[in-house]
């Protein structure tokens, strides 16, 4: 996984440093939609930040720790989104 970046749509954090990458403007999505996925990594209004992203780039492409499980196997890094997978289910259903 390569972390290019951070998003935020507060505007006084656009163009800071964080671990030394840039936040950037949530528009930039937008522009390059077809190429990034998103983790929302935050502790509040991960359901809001959810559905603002999807204004941006596609639902798919959108994975939220809160419903993530790290699994490594022989030094690979797997992730689970169980939403996804329960959502599935239930459309299946």
């Amino acid at each position: 996984m390569n972390i290019i970046g951070y998003i935020d749509n507060d505007t006084s954090k656009v163009g800071k440093m964080i671990l030394g990458k840039e936040i950037y403007p949530i528009e930039i999505l937008a522009k390059n939609k077809d190429q990034i996925s998103v983790i929302v990594a935050s502790k509040y209004y991960m359901n809001e930040i959810e559905e603002e992203l999807k204004k941006f780039i596609i639902e798919d492409r959108i994975y939220n720790t809160n419903y993530m499980i790290l699994i490594e196997n022989n030094g690979s890094i797997f992730y689970f989104n169980l939403k996804k997978y329960r959502d599935n289910i239930k459309r299946n259903r």
